[in-house]
């Protein structure tokens, strides 16, 4: 027959165990997303802000325009499910071709 003691130290290191492993994702993981969603709010901002300056630079390239288009409505959706209250700072505005 085992010793209670056995059995109680098994169970104790047991559960030191598991709270070694649980601790750390439990205590890190929720700053490291923030941290994450802050990085790729920033990420999108920057390239809306860069693709709207592109989008007036663009001259009378159809092609190219309608590639920096797709991109940015691409950004402002990944910025609008991360971020819509961040998104309603860069609604979307038409810009035509140069002439």
């Amino acid at each position: 027959m085992e010793s209670k003691i056995i059995t109680g130290l098994m169970l104790l290191f047991t559960l030191m165990l598991v709270a070694g492993v649980v601790w750390p994702v439990l205590h890190y993981g929720p700053r490291r997303m923030v941290a994450r969603k802050a990085a790729n709010i920033a990420r999108h901002t920057a390239a809306i802000q860069a693709l709207e300056v592109a989008l007036g630079r663009t001259g009378n390239d159809p092609a190219q325009h309608s590639r920096l288009t797709s991109n940015l409505a691409w950004h402002r959706a990944a910025l609008k499910a991360l971020a819509p209250d961040a998104a309603a700072a860069h609604s979307p505005t038409s810009m035509p071709l140069a002439a």
